[in-house]
């Protein structure tokens, strides 16, 4: 014990005099986090996973800059892209993770869960025997067990308030469509209103196409766009829209970063 404890002293001097040594060569700064790691690889008492650090530490640091700075590894990115695309392959729900229980709070039409009889306010006890009730289940857990490729099966137990016992129902996995356009509609004589929830790659092609049929079937004059709860997404996307209520050559948005050009759309 004595030993370990030694061994852990001298780590944190070697982690100080090599931080120390480093503090006036500003020049080399990200030589500091290799050079610290591979301390901790080759001095620290027991073992450790240095991809899981080097992890935490991207997370902690971008966690320092601002809330709308993230880190993402890869498999979060899939699940994003798949989102902003348009489509993903599932059971068609989604859900909140609310006290430590997974409640679905929509179910997508037409989707495998639609099919099964699942309904918002449902919710998954089980996800293929697993419980996963009240074991501080993550979304990116959630996500994990009941995404997957088209066709393959998946069970899921499900409970609702007007039954006592837990229902098993089996999924088959299957292409979800998502739509950026919650709804459109005249609200009022000649006013159209349109809410978009997101800017993915599809949502430019639904606004254009709802548009077109306020104008010709109901010959609106006037549209509010409801951006409210809009999570954001692809930039172009956004544009095209800007363009459908501004004359060509106006300046609709531009970016501009420390070390970025101006960039003007």
């Amino acid at each position: 014990m004595l030993k370990k404890e030694f061994y852990k002293f001298l780590l944190v001097i070697v982690v100080l005099l090599v931080g120390l040594n480093l503090i006036n060569t500003n020049d080399n700064r990200p030589n500091k986090i290799d050079q610290v790691l591979h301390e901790i690889h080759q001095n620290y008492v027991d073992s450790i996973d240095i991809n899981s650090l080097v992890e935490s530490t991207i997370h902690q640091t971008l966690t320092n800059l601002d809330p709308h700075s993230i880190y993402m590894n890869t498999e979060e990115v899939n699940y994003s892209m798949a989102e902003m695309e348009g489509s993903f392959e599932g059971i068609g729900v989604e859900f909140s993770i609310h006290r430590d229980t997974i409640i679905i709070i929509n179910v997508i039409p037409r989707g495998p869960s639609e099919k099964k009889g699942l309904k918002a306010g449902d919710r998954i006890i089980f996800i293929d025997d697993e419980l996963v009730a009240g074991i501080g289940i993550t979304n990116q857990d959630v996500i994990k067990k009941l995404r997957g490729k088209g066709g393959t099966l998946v069970t899921v137990g499900i409970k609702n308030k007007k039954e006592e016992t837990i229902r098993l129902v089996n999924l088959r996995r299957d292409k979800i469509p998502i739509s950026s356009l919650d709804v459109a509609y005249e609200i009022s004589p000649h006013i159209g209103y349109i809410k978009l929830n997101r800017f993915s790659a599809t949502t430019y092609k639904e606004f254009k196409q709802e548009l077109e049929l306020l104008l010709n079937e109901k010959k609106i004059e006037n549209l509010i766009l409801d951006l409210r709860g809009n999570t954001g997404g692809y930039l172009d996307q956004a544009i095209k829209i800007l363009n459908e209520f501004f004359t060509k050559g106006e300046l609709l948005v531009y970016t501009k970063g420390q070390a970025r050009k101006e960039k003007k759309y």
